[in-house]
């Protein structure tokens, strides 16, 4: 269940900022949110100190966390798994919209190669530079945000996690790169559904597709075994949150109308 767009933005409208009148966000161009304190805790956790609170261990709820993520790396499919190696990379539009731009273009829409192929955002740049601009404009701070409450809640990654009886989790990439990044909330999911709330407000009548790309993202954060349904379900409350807060902003609202006919153009729509 996902929250609707109304919902979001009502909770957003109070914990946003007054909008800033300058023409575009500069990078210390911030929302007031701290998921720490909006959050539930994980069913593990060690609570960084002076958080202000303590969490309880739910050992049973981790187990079946952990369960889970070895189901979805035992049924994916290779396919899956070459498709949930490549979403493991640095979160990218040019990445979540790459099996997404020709299913959500108009009938007989053909989309333009160096688009449907476009490695990363500087390239995707080249050809959509006001929907990349839109997505920069968040990413720091959803980088801050999310990050933030990582370090609150410092759970375990699935791969570090050693459960009684229970096989070891074995990631299908290298994981060197997360030695100092806790699990939960999940920040590709957060990307994620930060993506999906943006682009259903430039092509909403692709909402569904939109949204299940999304999905399809988060879970893929269980496929590689990097994290849990826990961390992926409130990665997405995490990205609707941040993403609804940037919303309530009139200066990046600007951001998304001058994207609006530009990706409604390459999509023909």
């Amino acid at each position: 269940m996902r929250f609707s767009p109304a919902a979001l933005l009502a909770v957003a409208l109070l914990l946003a900022p007054t909008a800033l009148a300058a023409k575009d966000l500069a990078p210390s161009d911030g929302i007031a949110l701290d998921l720490e304190k909006v959050l539930p805790c994980p069913p593990q956790s060690n609570v960084a100190a002076g958080a202000g609170f303590t969490c309880a261990q739910a050992p049973a709820l981790e187990k079946r966390d952990y369960q889970a993520v070895l189901d979805a790396q035992k049924n994916a499919t290779p396919e899956e798994k070459t498709l949930a190696i490549a979403d493991a990379a640095r979160p990218s539009v040019a990445q979540f919209g790459r099996p997404l731009w020709q299913q959500i273009a108009g009938p007989a829409c053909k989309i333009a190669p160096d688009i449907a192929a476009a490695k990363d955002d500087k390239e995707l740049a080249d050809k959509l530079p006001a929907t990349v601009a839109v997505f920069k404009a968040m990413t720091k701070e959803s980088i801050r945000t999310s990050g933030g409450a990582k370090k609150v809640y410092n759970r375990l990654r699935p791969f570090d996690t050693v459960i009684e009886g229970m096989p070891r989790i074995v990631p299908l990439l290298p994981v060197d790169n997360l030695k100092d990044s806790p699990s939960y909330p999940s920040g590709h999911t957060a990307f994620a559904y930060e993506a999906a709330l943006i682009l259903s407000n430039l092509v909403p009548e692709e909402q569904d597709l939109i949204y299940a790309r999304a999905a399809q993202y988060g879970h893929n954060r269980l496929v590689v075994g990097v994290h849990y349904p826990s961390d992926v379900e409130q990665g997405r409350v995490s990205g609707e949150l941040i993403a609804g807060a940037f919303l309530q902003k009139d200066d990046f609202r600007a951001l998304l109308e001058k994207a609006r006919p530009e990706i409604r153009k390459t999509l023909c729509r």
